[in-house]
């Protein structure tokens, strides 16, 4: 009998098997809810969002499969063609402090679990059933004064399905190593993660109509942010 063979051609064991392998959860549809950032009261954001199937595999995303609420920056008043938009969650651009690779949207503090509207990621696989078992994540990572940005305390649901709340790294604000966190769901909750389901809302919350949300109490994004360096230490042209 030939062993099974990893990457690496050393034989595979069935502890290297089992971390090859999570339990996911079969759904149609997976939803984020964001409870809170790294500080910053008006806006939150990620630079990449990959969902995992049970082989720990990205699993591929189609037109349409991705929403948000507030979709981005330009559901704001006032504002428009902002480059950081919800398609940057899955454009492949990860290790990056080049914020034309991020997605950026009015942060909503809810105030209880039963007030709405919220931050709202949703995975939509029309109608077909999928194996989710956790994700990559790449939080905000402009610079370290905006890493403030970054998502923090999260709730996932799985169709209607409550799954857990977690915690989301800050981003160094650094580009030096790959900051990515692996998130599965399947992982036991600390004691942390159980206080901070009281927070989370007790069904997965409707996705809300789209439409411009008032502006007049929230800092400019626009003009006078530090620019993004690109690895030569130059900011990147078109970048603001």
């Amino acid at each position: 009998i030939t062993p099974r063979t990893g990457m690496d051609g050393r034989p595979m064991t069935r502890a290297t098997v089992d971390r090859q392998r999570a339990r996911g959860s079969v759904c149609s549809s997976v939803t984020i809810v964001i409870h809170s950032t790294w500080g910053d009261q008006f806006y939150v954001g990620l630079t990449s969002l990959e969902l995992l199937d049970g082989n720990l595999a990205t699993i591929p995303l189609k037109e349409g499969m991705l929403e948000a609420y507030p979709r981005d920056l330009n559901d704001l008043e006032g504002v428009d063609n902002d480059v950081r938009t919800l398609d940057k969650l899955k454009d492949g651009v990860n290790c990056t402090s080049d914020d034309r690779h991020m997605w950026l949207a009015p942060f909503l503090k809810a105030q209880d679990a039963q007030e709405a509207p919220r931050n709202l990621i949703r995975f939509d696989f029309g109608g077909e059933k999928q194996e989710v078992a956790g994700f990559n994540m790449w939080n905000y990572n402009k610079n370290v004064e905006d890493t403030s940005r970054g998502v923090r305390e999260f709730s996932v649901y799985c169709d209607d399905r409550f799954i857990a709340t977690f915690l989301c790294r800050k981003a160094p604000g650094h580009v030096n190593f790959d900051f990515k966190q692996v998130v599965l769901i399947d992982q036991p909750p600390s004691v942390d993660g159980i206080l901070r389901r009281v927070g989370a809302p007790p069904v997965v919350p409707s996705m809300p109509s789209r439409g411009r949300l008032d502006n007049s109490r929230r800092p400019s994004v626009s003009g006078g942010e530090p620019r993004p360096s690109s690895r030569n230490g130059r900011p990147p042209s078109g970048s603001e």
